[in-house]
């Protein structure tokens, strides 16, 4: 599987992220004991990247505002090593993908793929000579919106995850589907749908099989919608967050 930090793939009952396969339904209960503390140690680097995002945009961004990107986006990703479910992150790898993009070259590089894109479209993103410009293009605003995305995702799913935490709810996949449906409110879908995820069906060999199988590979633009999925594709097979009663953490049953 190529890195991708916003890709998972879903097997029958399992889901694979960075090399990592668990029951599905693992990374959402994990990110739902990511502390507020944790998430609020990422608002000031998170920042700094939203205003660099900002510059590269109007194309105006100074050797200072570089330096304190590239500064952010490595203390970003020192943050994640150290909690579920990014502490499987393949770090030196994500760590030369920073040095690489946030440097001189990356931003000229922008610059260039944004008029080849305009003849040869995504294409052009895979040329050798632009690398690191799409990859400055993809890596900044997936590391800038990860303090918001995780805050989004504690605050919407917790309530769910409570709602199911009773001891009268029947812990199958029809029970969890009942739940579900007096929970969420069909008439308002935005905690339901999943904007701008690609989906790919793909044969692939998980860990631990020798045969391939066919398997659900989904992108995502951001982390909230990533962990949703994985949450509710957890449910359609009845796995399910519950909280621990002695240390208060949620794990999944």
């Amino acid at each position: 599987m190529e890195h991708n930090l916003l890709t998972l793939e879903f097997g029958r009952d399992t889901v694979t992220y960075e090399g990592r396969t668990v029951p599905s339904g693992t990374l959402g209960c994990e990110a739902l004991n990511i502390s507020d503390k944790a998430i609020a140690a990422l608002i000031e680097p998170c920042k700094a990247l939203n205003e660099f995002i900002s510059a590269l945009g109007m194309m105006s961004v100074t050797d200072e505002l570089l330096s304190k990107a590239r500064t952010a986006s490595a203390e970003v990703l020192d943050t994640m090593r150290h909690m579920e479910p990014f502490a499987h992150l393949d770090y030196d790898f994500y760590a030369q993908s920073i040095a690489d993009a946030f440097s001189e070259d990356g931003i000229s590089q922008v610059r260039a793929l944004n008029v080849a894109m305009l003849t040869r479209g995504l294409a052009a993103a895979q040329e050798p000579g632009l690398r690191k410009g799409a990859l400055l293009s993809k890596i900044a605003p997936v590391l800038a919106q990860l303090a918001y995305s995780l805050a989004e995702y504690k605050r919407t799913m917790t309530a769910f995850a409570e709602s199911i935490n009773d001891d009268g709810v029947e812990r199958t996949p029809d029970g969890l589907a009942a739940a579900f449906g007096a929970h969420f409110d069909a008439s308002d879908d935005s905690l339901m749908s999943l904007a701008n995820a690609t989906v790919q069906y793909v044969p692939a060999i998980r860990p631990g099989n020798a045969e391939a199988q066919l398997v659900k590979r989904m992108h995502f633009v951001s982390f909230v919608g990533m962990f949703r999925a994985d949450l509710f594709e957890g449910l359609c097979v009845g796995h399910a967050p519950r909280k621990c009663a002695v240390c208060g953490k949620w794990f999944l049953t």
